[in-house]
C-alpha cells in the first residue's frame, strides 16, 4: 500500500511540475525553491513524530501489562496484600504514558505549525516574485492563481510521499 501511495504522489508531483513548466520555467524554478525547504523540514518532523509514536505505544503496552497483572491477581491473596505497591507502579507507568503523549502532541503541533508557516511563506514568496516580475513574465491573474494551486498540490503530494516513505 505504501508503495502505491508513493508512486501516486510522485506521479502527481511530476505532472504538476510539468504543467507549471509549460506556463513559465522561471516561475516554476522559483516555486520549487520555496517548496523544497518545506518538504525537508516536514520529513524531519515526520521522523521525529514516528519515533515519539513508537515510544508512546511501548509505554502504553507497559501500562497495559501492569493493569493486566493486577486484574490477574485479583483472585489471589497476594493482590490484596500488594495493593498499595501495585497502585504506585500503575501510577508511575501512567505518568510515563502521559509524558510521552504530551511529547507526541508537542511534536505534532510543531510539525503542523512549521509546515503551515513554511507553506504560507512559500505562497507569499511566490506572490512577491510575481508582483515584481508580473509584466516581464507575461503572466495573467489566472496563471498566478493556477501556480498557487499547483504549489499547494505539490506540497500536499510531497506530504503523501513522506507518509508512504
Amino acid at each position: 500500500m505504501s508503495v502505491s501511495m508513493f508512486v501516486k504522489a510522485a506521479a502527481v508531483n511530476i505532472a504538476m511540475i510539468i504543467i507549471m513548466f509549460t506556463y513559465s520555467w522561471k516561475l516554476t524554478l522559483i516555486a520549487l525553491c520555496f517548496v523544497l525547504p518545506n518538504v525537508s523540514i516536514g520529513r524531519m518532523f515526520y521522523q521525529l513524530f514516528m519515533d515519539s509514536n513508537e515510544k508512546f505505544q511501548t509505554a502504553k503496552a507497559d501500562l497495559g501489562s501492569v493493569a493486566q497483572e493486577a486484574f490477574g491477581n485479583i483472585r489471589t491473596l497476594k493482590a490484596f496484600a500488594n495493593e498499595v505497591q501495585t497502585l504506585a507502579h500503575y501510577e508511575k507507568e501512567n505518568q510515563i504514558v502521559y509524558k510521552k503523549g504530551m511529547y507526541k502532541a508537542y511534536v505534532f503541533g510543531g510539525f503542523y505549525f512549521t509546515f503551515t508557516l513554511f507553506q504560507n511563506f512559500a505562497f507569499c514568496g511566490l506572490l512577491y516574485v510575481v508582483s515584481r516580475t508580473y509584466g516581464d513574465m507575461g503572466l495573467t491573474l489566472g496563471t498566478v492563481m493556477a501556480y498557487l494551486l499547483y504549489m499547494k498540490k505539490i506540497v500536499d503530494a510531497f506530504g503523501e510521499m513522506m507518509n508512504a516513505y
